[in-house]
């Protein structure tokens, strides 16, 4: 069962959004004022809403590429390239970058010194109970880019055949200001 938004919303000068269709997991009564969403997946994956917008230059606020490279049966690197894609006089802020982790992973660490990490303002975090790794960024300027890196490390060396199963998919909350 899917809900149609009847309104149009404006996303910015350059985009309107003609019609939105949510899925039935999503509650979106107040989009309009929040401008938030309130999520209530099933297990899996699930799409949230589908959208179609009137002007072709609507660019994505983010891009994301990631690179695992394997460097032994119990280690890898995870590079995660971080982009922002909004015009010139926008920026995003309070991003939050999920990486899902394999549970045999028992340790991560992340290639920022404190002192990089308070410049950037970035803080990072491996929650091992709920096997994520989190990267936490205030804010991102207009094409600006960031290289996020995380070394993975786990005892069994025969968990390297889920490493890429497991891991995955990345997810990414940002605010957006309109």
């Amino acid at each position: 069962h899917q809900h149609q938004k009847e309104n149009q919303i404006n996303m910015s000068e350059r985009a309107v959004v003609d019609d939105i269709v949510f899925n039935h997991i999503v509650r979106h009564e107040t989009f309009e004022r929040t401008q938030s969403l309130t999520v209530k997946p099933p297990e899996g994956e699930s799409t949230v809403f589908r959208y179609r917008v009137s002007h072709s230059s609507f660019e994505i606020p983010l891009r994301i590429t990631p690179s695992v490279e394997i460097l032994s049966d119990t280690r890898a690197d995870i590079i995660i390239k971080l982009r922002v894609e909004t015009p010139n006089e926008k920026h995003v802020s309070n991003v939050i970058v999920s990486l899902p982790l394999d549970p045999a992973i028992n340790s991560v660490s992340f290639n920022m010194t404190t002192q990089q990490q308070e410049e950037m303002g970035i803080v990072t975090e491996f929650r091992r109970s709920d096997h994520v790794a989190l990267w936490h960024i205030d804010r991102m300027e207009a094409r600006e880019q960031i290289t996020l890196h995380a070394k993975l490390n786990w005892d069994d060396p025969s968990a390297i055949r889920n490493l890429r199963r497991q891991a995955g998919p990345i997810s990414v909350d940002f605010e957006l200001p309109l």
